[in-house]
């Protein structure tokens, strides 16, 4: 678009747009919309745009045919590049909904601290001061604890789409609940004036971004699940775009190459976090099993920053696609080639609840390795069911995903969710340390249905009583 234009980020709330773009309303909109007929999120904007001089504003209740599949899924693909080309985006961060605007909402830059006596007048001197929140970019500052880290989330904060729609924007206006706040290529004012300390705005290194990008994106939530991949997909390209390491491919927003490095071994590495929210696996969600994507819910990475000497013992084989020549490689499987453990795992009372929350705690997990190692902490990617193996398939048991509608009904499963001591394997994907005695891998267990096939169940820490780990055939594994 040769034109300048602004874009709106903005949240739909419950309340959908009275007007948007849908096939029995298109000639209506071609014909022109008033002003005062648009939602007052959406008329706020307008409002705006024309005073910093641009003639067109993309709106995506409006541009994108809600009621055509075809047009929305060709639409929701471009949407990063619609961000990357506005002049500005305006971000109406505090607003709930399309109807609640932004512009003339409440802000409270001072209070009032107190007075001050002047005995030479006789008067007195009421003082302000200027409040300091950690709105927008300064989340993560003095203020902004992990405890009270929703504290400073205002409602765009919680949506997952709008995560790229800043991130990629050359520049925005973020109308916050506490500020407005500017950001551009070269630099961020606000109108507080303090420390900018939000780490997820301030690192350089696109490795670091991706891996603080992704955790901040999985504490959001999406209208439709399946939504996942396609609205982080903006960021996935620009990090592309930066990272320069050889044969580096990302499938399934995991990033692989043939020889593993430390970047490529912690987005393997991802895990759920005790302190984190619930999570559960979607059903019907076509998202392999290695991927973050397949879960709902907040996990980390980890980063092995204090490490040293570290190994990469599993190479990635490759992936399981017939033609990999421009195409998106999402749902796929991947073929790994490292030490396997066998091992078991075993949930011997069921979650119980988190004081203060309608929600369960994280299980107590053992998980025992054929090798005895001194310690391990296994954090499983959510909850699970114990399943039989077909004798043609060497009977038994082994686990899998339980996959719920919503985490209400996951919750429900879990409170009375047991599992018995069952046979499982761990893929160790680094070692380090003084004299290599820590490792950190995946959970798998083997298919019910096929011999050569792996879901992953969750993450593992282990630590050795001797210097370097005791030596296991290395096995190919395919995981989906």
């Amino acid at each position: 678009m040769a034109q300048k234009y602004a874009a709106l980020s903005y949240c739909w709330g419950l309340q959908l747009p009275h007007l948007k773009a849908e096939a029995s309303t298109l000639s209506k909109l071609r014909e022109g919309v008033s002003w005062y007929d648009l939602p007052k999120t959406l008329s706020d904007a307008v409002a705006l745009a024309a005073k910093i001089g641009c003639r067109w504003i993309w709106i995506d209740s409006m541009c994108i045919v809600q009621d055509d599949k075809q047009d929305w899924a060709t639409e929701a693909a471009k949407m990063s590049t619609v961000y990357q080309h506005a002049l500005v985006t305006v971000i109406a961060n505090s607003a709930s909904c399309c109807n609640e605007g932004f512009i003339d909402k409440p802000r409270k830059p001072s209070v009032r601290l107190g007075e001050v006596s002047s005995t030479e007048q006789g008067k007195s001197v009421e003082v302000y001061g200027r409040v300091l929140y950690d709105w927008g970019y300064h989340r993560g500052g003095p203020q902004s604890h992990m405890i009270q880290y929703t504290k400073w989330r205002d409602p765009v904060d919680y949506r997952g789409w709008t995560l790229q729609e800043s991130v990629l924007s050359t520049r925005y206006l973020c109308f916050t609940s506490g500020e407005v706040q500017f950001r551009c290529q070269e630099r961020k004012a606000c109108e507080c004036g303090q420390h900018l300390y939000g780490r997820l705005h301030n690192t350089t290194d696109p490795k670091e971004l991706w891996f603080e990008t992704v955790e901040e994106y999985a504490r959001r939530r999406l209208t439709r699940q399946s939504d996942i991949t396609v609205a982080f997909k903006g960021i996935q390209h620009m990090t592309a775009a930066k990272i320069r390491e050889e044969n580096m491919t990302c499938v399934s927003m995991i990033w692989l190459q043939p020889k593993l490095t430390s970047f490529s071994a912690s987005s393997l590495l991802w895990f759920r976090n005790s302190r984190e929210d619930p999570a559960y696996f979607p059903k019907g969600l076509p998202c392999p099993s290695y991927s973050w994507t397949s879960v709902n819910g907040s996990f980390i990475h980890s980063i092995p920053r204090q490490l040293q000497n570290l190994k990469f013992p599993t190479r990635c084989l490759g992936l399981d696609v017939e033609d990999t020549k421009g195409k998106e490689l999402d749902g796929t499987s991947i073929r790994l080639l490292g030490p396997l453990y066998p091992a078991t795992l075993a949930i011997p009372e069921p979650a119980k609840p988190r004081p203060g929350t309608n929600y369960l705690g994280i299980e107590r997990v053992e998980l025992l390795t054929a090798l005895r190692f001194h310690s391990s902490f296994c954090y499983i990617d959510g909850p699970m069911k114990r399943i039989p193996i077909s004798e043609e398939m060497g009977g038994g048991f082994t686990l899998a995903r339980a996959e719920f509608s919503n985490l209400e009904e996951s919750e429900t499963a879990r409170y009375s969710n047991k599992i018995e001591e069952t046979p499982v394997f761990v893929l160790l994907v680094m070692i380090g340390g003084e004299d290599e005695r820590s490792g950190e891998g995946l959970v798998l267990a083997r298919s019910a249905e096929s011999r050569d096939e792996y879901q992953r169940l969750g993450f593992v820490t282990l630590t050795n009583y001797e210097p370097h780990f005791p030596r296991t055939p290395m096995q190919e594994v395919r995981i989906s």
